[in-house]
């Protein structure tokens, strides 16, 4: 697995990962009087371009393709075909997430696009296994059972500097879980969406069963910036 640099992605094989992709926040947004147009160009151009430099063919998304809790709105609706159209990969993945509600009837439009339940999917790379779940439901054994346990849910990123003049910038973290298996918390791929400061919050008040886990270390866990920065485990960042 291959973090990309200075993005919110990772490639395994021919495969692009990404969480919270959060299609359609411009529109939640414009209800609360903030006029941030939505332009589905702009979403499919980034990740076009990403496709190309990572050679990749498969587009996988760890919930939340989409930002409106409640289904589709027309107006939604037809963006999210025009997104889709837009884009050059041979098959679009999404496990599902808390956002993605009625996501599955695209997959009636498009034959190359599929939807896994919240519990997760697996897959296997050059003799190592993922297990990829979104995080806010229980993920599945076989899930659980995998090298690398690749989740969103918590827009990860780290809190860096003090009081007033603190930013939370998007990060990876990557913990132990059990003895050998590793726990990679995404961050967010849309700005839109925010980080959490995982340096700033206990593992317990994190969102998601996983992090009710014994076999999570999450004290132990290491943050990565965008750029590939490693800069020290989270014990150290508090």
């Amino acid at each position: 697995m291959k973090f990309l640099t200075n993005e919110p992605a990772a490639v395994i094989g021919k495969k692009l990962i990404l969480c919270e992709l959060h299609f359609g926040i411009e529109l939640t947004l414009q209800t609360r009087g903030v006029h941030i147009d939505l332009d589905p160009t702009i979403y499919s151009t980034r990740l076009n371009q990403l496709k190309q430099v990572s050679k990749t063919t498969e587009l996988i998304v760890i919930g939340d393709f989409k930002d409106n809790y409640s289904g589709f709105e027309q107006r939604e609706r037809n963006y999210f075909n025009e997104l889709v159209s837009q884009l050059k990969f041979s098959k679009i993945t999404v496990v599902k997430g808390n956002h993605d509600s009625r996501i599955e009837e695209m997959a009636n439009s498009f034959p190359h696009f599929s939807v896994e339940p919240p519990s997760g999917m697996t897959f296997r790379h050059r003799g190592v296994s993922y297990g990829l779940f979104h995080g806010h439901a229980a993920a599945s054994r076989d899930v659980l059972k995998s090298d690398f346990l690749l989740m969103g849910h918590n827009h990860a990123g780290v809190q860096i500097g003090r009081k007033e003049f603190a930013k939370t910038l998007a990060a990876w973290i990557v913990a132990p879980f059990g003895k050998k298996q590793k726990l990679v918390c995404f961050p967010s791929f849309n700005p839109l969406s925010g980080a959490i400061p995982f340096n700033t919050i206990s593992q317990n008040k994190l969102h998601g069963p996983i992090f009710k886990d014994p076999k999570l270390h999450l004290e132990e866990a290491e943050a990565i910036l965008l750029n590939g920065q490693r800069i020290g485990k989270l014990k150290h960042l508090r």
